[in-house]
């Protein structure tokens, strides 16, 4: 009896170790995929960029690059979302220079990474993905 104390005791020890680790890593999985999205969100803006000389609005921007467009296919499909807490991405076109976007993560990557300040990761085509 005393000895599955001692293994039942030496089990939870180690699990208190360990299991911290492994839930640190998944949430820095999850931030990993946002920045891989943001990147393909980004490349299919560009995409849409070369084929028709600007970017969207922020008022159909999603119409134009996760649907389809008169037949073809959309520039990317399906529409990513945040992997932590399956929200939406954000997209804002600079008022100054309608050449430059913002895609941003509404995730919730701040509060469990805390090198991370609400709002990041984002992409623009002038800095690329910003983490912090």
């Amino acid at each position: 009896l005393i000895e599955l104390m001692i293994v039942i005791v030496i089990i939870g020890i180690l699990s208190t170790i360990v299991l911290p680790h492994m839930v640190k890593g998944r949430y820095q999985a999850q931030f990993t995929a946002c920045q891989a999205n943001l990147r393909n969100m980004a490349a299919a803006l560009e995409i849409y960029h070369t084929d028709t000389g600007q970017y969207p609005t922020e008022g159909d921007w999603r119409d134009k690059i996760f649907a389809a467009q008169g037949g073809n296919p959309p520039y990317m499909h399906p529409e990513p979302r945040c992997p932590s807490n399956n929200r939406t991405y954000g997209y804002e076109v600079d008022s100054t220079d309608y050449h430059n976007f913002t895609t941003s993560c509404r995730g919730i990557h701040h509060l469990i990474i805390k090198a991370v300040k609400e709002g990041y990761p984002q992409y623009t085509p002038k800095r690329g993905l910003i983490v912090d």
